[in-house]
């Protein structure tokens, strides 16, 4: 939540992201966006601009990949999947994203070792897939 805070800085979206991640089902990791004013209100906002507080701070929980959103019948904003945050993270870390503390990067992976979370130190999907498809060119017979 700190580390979502701090690259959201002046506009905190983790009250946000915490909403959407209660609502989620085990192992789905989706959650419908229908009723704005209803997330808008679970997450913190109150007031005539809650509904345009929280579509920011989706916004930005996108930009930054710790949602997914897919339009629907509600506009931009009608559905989300709410990846693994840890690869999230490891991602905004490798890239040098402006914000994300390393301190506090390093506190959460001190916590992971500490719960024995293999996802911080496990290869991230999309390493992954390039590492077998390199691999499987290299078994390939080159004519």
């Amino acid at each position: 939540m700190k580390i979502i805070d701090d690259l959201t800085k002046g506009k905190p979206a983790s009250s946000t992201y915490f909403s959407l991640w209660c609502m989620t089902f085990p192992r789905e990791m989706y959650v419908s966006l229908q009723n704005a004013e209803e997330l808008a209100f679970h997450s913190g906002f109150t007031g005539q601009r809650l509904v345009r507080q929280w579509t920011d701070r989706m916004k930005q929980l996108d930009e930054f990949g710790f949602v997914k959103t897919a339009p629907g019948p509600r506009g931009g904003l009608s559905h989300a999947a709410i990846p693994n945050p840890h690869f999230v993270i490891r991602r905004l870390y490798r890239d040098k994203t402006p914000g994300l503390v390393a301190a506090t990067y390093n506190t959460l992976v001190q916590r992971a070792i500490e719960i024995g979370a293999k996802d911080m130190e496990m290869e991230l999907p999309e390493d992954k897939a390039a590492r077998e498809a390199a691999e499987a060119a290299d078994d390939e017979i080159p004519f």
